[in-house]
Order: structure tokens, then sequence, then C-alpha cells
């Protein structure tokens, strides 16, 4: 009775509130493409804040964090250069030690909060 009931419950659903897959094709493709607009939306959005396009004036209350945000983007940019050189220079059996290290204290910390949880909550 319950199966039959929740099968039931679940063919009364309207179509938007189910998954995507059971959306009838044009709803799909509408909301394709309406993601695929808000997304070229956002990214031209972007290109503006960012000063890409030549001849548009940005306020300078925009450029301001603009220019910080670039300036960040950049010593990211180095960090990540700088540890991908370091990482690279490094031997390989060293990367797997460093691996299983963190595969066993992974466990182990896995095994004691089970064994905490089990001797706190019995």
């Amino acid at each position: 009775m319950r199966v039959l009931a929740e099968i039931e419950r679940r063919a009364a659903v309207p179509w938007w509130r189910q998954t995507l897959r059971r959306w009838p094709a044009p709803a799909r493709v509408i909301l394709i493409l309406a993601s695929l607009g808000a997304v070229k939306g956002l990214l031209d959005i972007s290109a503006w804040l960012l000063g890409r396009r030549p001849g548009v004036a940005i306020p300078d209350t925009i450029v301001q964090p603009m220019t910080s945000l670039r300036t960040a983007v950049e010593i990211a940019e180095s960090i990540q250069a700088a540890g991908s050189t370091v990482l690279h220079s490094l031997p390989a059996y060293w990367v797997y030690e460093l691996g299983f290290v963190a595969a066993a204290s992974y466990a182990a910390l896995l095994g004691l909060g089970t064994v905490a949880y089990r001797t706190l909550h019995k």
C-alpha cells in the first residue's frame, strides 16, 4: 500500500519539480539556452568590469577594486607558478611518500573518530 501511494504521489508532482531528465524536451532546451545566455552575459559584464573593451569608460569606484583584484590574481598566479616549480623539482618518491602519509593519517583519524563515537554514544 505504501509503495503504491508513493508511486502515485511522485506521479502527481508537476514536471518542473521533478528531475531534469523528466522535463519535456522543449523545456530542457529553453533552460539550456537561458543558462548559456546568462553565462554569456556574466562574461560580458566581467570583461567590461576588467576594462578589456576599448573605448568604454569605467568609473573610478569600479576601477580601484578591480585593480586590487587584478593584483590579487597576479599574486595568486605567482604563488601557483612557484608551487608548480617546487612540486616538479621534488623526486617522485617524495610525492608518493607524502600521499601515503596523508592516506595513513586520514585512516588513523577516521579510526580514532569511530572509536570515540562508539565509546561516547553507547
